[in-house]
């Protein structure tokens, strides 16, 4: 299912207060750091490969929840496709704690900076997660109909 964020919500980009831990913009000289921690935590997907894109330009468009000097999670935009937010991820001993939200929203703010009015979520996951927390609403597209159709995996 994929799912649409209205940008110019402020549910959607409210800065989310973490009580531990702080959400950065990854530099291009972090990616493999970023890459490594992607492999590491999330070994059964192909977000490693996903992000290639957004954190090898000048300015990437890749955040990382960072806990003292440790990468707890991650969250991109422009990966898959223009306007397309995610992947995200968050290490499963970190969650429960504010770094997904933060997270998304960190990458919603920037999208509204660069002048985009809405964020898909394609192939979204927590469908009522992202309703909840961003005010996302579904757009009716099955897999079959996305983006994501196209994998060579089949």
């Amino acid at each position: 299912m994929e799912l649409i964020v209205n940008l110019y919500s402020e549910k959607a980009i409210e800065v989310v207060p973490l009580k531990e831990g702080r959400i950065e913009r990854v530099l291009p000289f972090e990616a493999g750091h970023v890459r490594s921690f992607i492999k590491k935590v999330f070994p059964r997907t192909e977000w490693a490969d996903e992000i290639s894109g957004p954190l090898n330009g000048p300015k990437t468009t890749v955040f990382v929840a960072i806990e003292g000097k440790k990468i707890v999670g991650f969250a991109a935009y422009d990966a898959t496709a223009k306007d397309f937010f995610g992947p995200l991820g968050v290490d499963p001993k970190y969650r429960k704690k504010g770094y997904g939200e933060a997270l998304c929203k960190a990458c919603f703010r920037a999208m509204k900076e660069e002048g985009y009015a809405y964020a898909m979520i394609g192939y979204a996951g927590p469908v009522a997660w992202y309703s909840k927390h961003f005010g996302a609403v579904e757009v009716g597209n099955t897999l079959e109909e996305s983006v994501y159709s196209r994998s060579f995996r089949k």
